[in-house]
């Protein structure tokens, strides 16, 4: 089910890009987060911004799940907003100004925990996405994939759960419909991957 948003914030100062989220319905307070570790997004091995919007199951492009929103909007150099069910709902879903069209961002408080991708033009590491066939999905993952019956279609669609070797926090997950065509997939922490509905 979609996010009504009825709690949409945004502020930019001087280049700088500051987020807001609902303490309350009155005040509101600046995400930010005194953790460095928690607040980089950067590829390690290189020490520099990831830029291609690539899906792998921690992250899209040189976003990773388990960052504070504000500060990757800061890394990135993009605007943001935020929409919640309500103000003072833990869960939301944040949008990139820089991310393609049909990435959206789902939070827990302030931070990243899963990314939902329906859009064509962004593939996993892999090279699976969005219009491809189920099979060509089992392919790329050949003894990683869980395949269980879709919540909502019919008894031919289903979700592909792709679980990562020596990773048990994060997880992939592609839907696919009657047709055996995949129609959305996310990636993210398994336990947010896992959530039917989102944030409804």
């Amino acid at each position: 089910m979609q996010i009504a948003p009825s709690y949409v914030r945004r502020v930019t100062t001087s280049g700088a890009i500051v987020l807001l989220a609902a303490c309350s319905a009155e005040k509101s307070a600046p995400i930010a987060d005194s953790s460095a570790a928690r607040a980089i997004v950067i590829d390690s091995s290189t020490k520099t911004v990831s830029t291609a919007w690539i899906a792998r199951p921690d992250a899209v492009g040189p976003v990773r799940v388990g960052t504070i929103v504000g500060e990757v909007a800061r890394v990135v150099q993009t605007t943001a907003r935020i929409e919640r069910i309500a103000p003072g709902e833990e869960c939301g879903y944040a949008y990139l100004a820089a991310a393609p069209n049909g990435v959206k961002f789902m939070l827990s408080r302030d931070t990243i925990v899963r990314i939902d991708i329906d859009s064509t033009n962004v593939k996993s590491l892999e090279g699976a996405g969005v219009g491809d066939t189920e099979q060509s999905v089992l392919a790329r993952y050949v003894g990683r994939v869980q395949v269980t019956p879709h919540k909502y279609e019919g008894p031919k669609a289903h979700y592909l759960i792709v679980t990562v070797a020596n990773d048990t926090l994060h997880q992939m997950l592609f839907e696919t419909s009657e047709q055996g065509i995949v129609t959305r997939y996310r990636v993210g922490f398994g336990s947010a991957v896992a959530l039917v509905e989102g944030c409804s």
